[in-house]
């Protein structure tokens, strides 16, 4: 569980500076928030697609996740909360769960596996490709989204 936390940290911090830091907020300022969303999105999942067992499942939660993601930088303005976020999703299923996470093979501390029909479970792909995870992440995702709308984050298109 503790070797897997580190090379977990380092990949998904570089992922969130690269697509949240960078490409989303350059995006943002240039097109406003909501094609910074839909370009932040498309480069997350197209960065996710090489994982093994994707389906089309795994991709719309990848874009959801992605914009819950986005969603909570923006709420904050930092990355920390995206991170957080991030790390916490990845860390369960991965470092402590023992399921796949996007397609790569979990090194968990709890050896347990998810079973039943691919819909459900995910299959290799991990609990990302099954219909529980939209559900979550819609939910969270909408959430974070009204808080940045209410506080005024989302940026207008400068068209």
């Amino acid at each position: 569980m503790l070797r897997s936390a580190p090379e977990m940290a380092l990949v998904l911090v570089f992922e969130e500076i690269l697509v949240r830091a960078i490409l989303f907020r350059i995006a943002e300022q240039a097109w406003g928030s909501r094609n910074a969303l839909i370009a932040s999105t498309l480069f997350f999942v197209l960065a996710h697609l090489p994982g093994e067992g994707i389906n089309l499942l795994g991709i719309a939660v990848t874009a959801v996740t992605a914009v819950g993601f986005a969603a909570a930088d923006m709420d904050t303005r930092r990355l920390w909360l995206a991170i957080g976020l991030h790390f916490a999703w990845n860390f369960l299923f991965d470092g402590v769960f023992s399921v796949a996470v996007s397609g790569h093979a979990a090194k968990g501390w709890i050896q347990g596996s998810l079973i039943g029909p691919t819909w459900l479970s995910g299959g290799n792909y991990g609990v990302e490709a099954s219909v529980v995870a939209p559900l979550a992440w819609g939910l969270a995702s909408a959430a974070l989204l009204r808080v940045a709308r209410r506080r005024g984050q989302f940026l207008s298109s400068r068209r």
